[in-house]
């Protein structure tokens, strides 16, 4: 997993979890020893353009994580989860740092596990 820089769409280096539990991260993948680190994300802007029509067309889903494939062709839609687990989403930072999303998962009663905020 990396962190995706929401502006740019450039990837950080990717947290792995191996052997013994143990946290490590990594700029290179570990099967194809792809590159991962600084690699901006191909067809970035369409990708946040889809995920932003599918909020606008399913208000009533306030609560989902977007499983969006990057093809040659742009960004495809795999699947939507349903409240979906935020323990992972924390390793590069608290999610209650943001004020928005602090606001927003309180009011939902949505508990953040692990988290430094």
């Amino acid at each position: 997993m990396a962190e995706v820089d929401l502006e740019s769409g450039v990837l950080s280096a990717a947290a792995q979890i191996g052997a013994g539990n143990v946290l490590r991260f990594r700029s290179d993948h570990p099967d194809s020893t792809a590159r991962i680190e600084g690699v901006a994300v191909p067809h970035w802007e369409a990708a946040k353009a889809l995920v932003l029509r599918l909020c606008d067309r399913l208000p009533h889903l306030d609560y989902v994580g977007w499983d969006v494939a990057i093809t040659e062709h742009g960004p495809v839609v795999i699947e939507g989860n349903s409240h979906p687990s935020l323990r992972f989403f924390q390793l590069y930072r608290s999610l209650l740092s943001d004020p928005r999303v602090a606001a927003f998962l309180e009011a939902r009663a949505i508990e953040v596990h692990g988290s430094a905020a």
